[in-house]
């Protein structure tokens, strides 16, 4: 019966990956600039819903296991979905106009984000060598 809980959790988190990475590499975005920024908000919300709504009922199931260990929670192959967003500030490419430094690719951005801050991703991705370094990004930055 345990066995069958972590399942179902993990098979969430497989799920919902894109929600939980959103909510861990939170960007503003004004909605009333246009419509696909309205658009791409409205979607995140949903997406955020869905994973807070599942992952709290499927905790809940757990725990109401008498065998599952509640320490089992605190495992870091089990997320813990933050209540309030991870905000990642974005490089600014007007900087450049002003005689800054030349701004990285959003793809680029994403992929140091990654690497430099784990914590947001709860695993141990941090690689120990450049040549096995993520080079791109699995999850969709579309909905």
């Amino acid at each position: 019966m345990v066995l069958a809980n972590v399942e179902e959790i993990l098979h969430s988190m497989r799920k919902h990956a894109q929600a939980f990475w959103e909510r861990t590499h939170w960007v503003t975005m004004n909605v009333e600039a246009d419509d696909k920024s309205a658009e791409l908000h409205k979607y995140r919300a949903k997406r955020r819903a869905a994973l807070v709504r599942q992952h709290n009922a499927l905790i809940r199931k757990a725990l109401a296991n008498r065998d599952f260990p509640k320490s089992l929670l605190s495992e870091p192959g089990i997320w813990t979905v933050p209540d309030k967003a991870c905000p990642w500030i974005w490089q600014d490419p007007r900087v450049t106009e002003l005689g800054g430094p030349k701004c990285l690719s959003l793809e680029t951005q994403l992929g140091d984000l990654d690497a430099i801050e784990p914590a947001r991703m709860q695993w141990a991705t941090v690689s120990e060598n450049g040549s096995t370094e993520r080079s791109e990004n699995p999850i969709s930055l579309s909905y």
